[in-house]
């Protein structure tokens, strides 16, 4: 992977017109040859079966969301009105009206127009409170390469909402129980995480972003605030309390099985020198797994799991596609 010129080529790519590099086309699968899985936020989502309510939500009917995603999946609200009405916001913000006043009747489909054409939101029989919201959530996040390892959501409370930020789409836990959890294998040593999110709360204790099995290649959250970050398998801690930035950064941490370790939070320093072991697991997660009071709420752009580990010209190449889509939204 090499940049150039300013763009990124990825090898085993023709370069474009006048011989240099295509423009970076918003899929990160390809900067990372050897990835186990890649998933991000605007590729390859599913929504779930039925629409999450809000917090306090007295509301007796449920919203039942079907039809294809659209091809550039987008958040879905709706918002009871008086009247037996509601508002339709695909802004992630609950301030932009997509569809005004849609009236509403139970078991009816209301036919979505706009950035979610296709789809359809059905009330249950029951009532409808003025003001009260209910919201697109994912239940699965389709792995971008060829291995299948798609990161699956538990039940309809557990599952991220569909949100947005000012780079674009993104995942956000409501609750500290959200998560999803692929089949992906770790190896025992010689993999990273490279990934963009964003930190938020979490429960007691320690709380881990994305994690494998019981402790084992982890990415938490110490006790205290949200920002302290590091990395953790076996029994070695490396980057306790690294600050990480109240914005989207990128995090890249490698797991090599030596004191080579490596964590790095958006334009911090790098930090290795501890050996924090890998540990061998069948499956891979991100955010609370396993569920409980020590899960950490997070938003989510982009998640990679890859053996080996990426030289500083491709982190620099992968940070520049970063820079391209996201632009300073998110902190390389």
């Amino acid at each position: 992977m090499i940049i150039s010129g300013g763009g990124i080529h990825i090898p085993g790519r023709p370069l474009g017109g006048g011989g240099g590099p295509p423009p970076f086309d918003g899929n990160f699968a390809p900067l990372f040859p050897a990835a186990l899985v890649v998933v991000q936020s605007d590729r390859g989502l599913s929504y779930g079966a039925t629409l999450l309510p809000n917090a306090g939500n007295t509301s007796t009917a449920s919203m039942a969301l079907a039809g294809p995603t659209p091809a550039v999946p987008t958040p879905i609200w709706l918002r009871g009105l008086a009247g037996s009405v509601a508002d339709i916001y695909y802004d992630g913000l609950g301030v932009t009206v997509g569809m005004a006043g849609v009236p509403w009747t139970n078991g009816v489909p209301i036919a979505l127009t706009g950035a979610a054409a296709g789809m359809t939101i059905t009330p249950s029989a029951g009532t409808l409170v003025a003001g009260e919201t209910w919201k697109a959530t994912c239940a699965q996040l389709a792995d971008q390469t060829a291995n299948g390892k798609h990161y699956v959501a538990g039940a309809p409370a557990e599952q991220f909402l569909v949100g947005s930020f000012a780079g674009g789409l993104c995942l956000d836990s409501d609750a500290i129980d959200d998560h999803m959890v692929s089949t992906v294998a770790l190896p025992p040593a010689g993999f990273f995480y490279y990934s963009i999110f964003q930190a938020l709360a979490r429960g007691a204790g320690f709380g881990a972003y994305f994690g494998s099995g019981p402790r084992t290649g982890e990415l938490q959250t110490s006790t205290g605030a949200a920002a302290s970050l590091f990395m953790f398998s076996g029994s070695a801690v490396l980057g306790s309390n690294v600050a990480m930035p109240a914005s989207f950064c990128r995090v890249y941490c490698a797991y090599t099985g030596t004191a080579a370790d490596q964590l790095k939070c958006g334009s911090n320093a790098p930090l290795t020198g501890t050996n924090t072991g890998s540990g061998f697991s069948s499956d891979a997660s991100i955010g609370a797994f396993p569920v409980g009071a020590n899960a950490a709420k997070m938003r989510l752009v982009l998640h990679v799991i890859s053996t080996g580990a990426l030289s500083p010209a491709q982190i620099a190449a992968i940070d520049a596609a970063v820079t391209t889509k996201y632009g300073a939204s998110v902190q390389v």
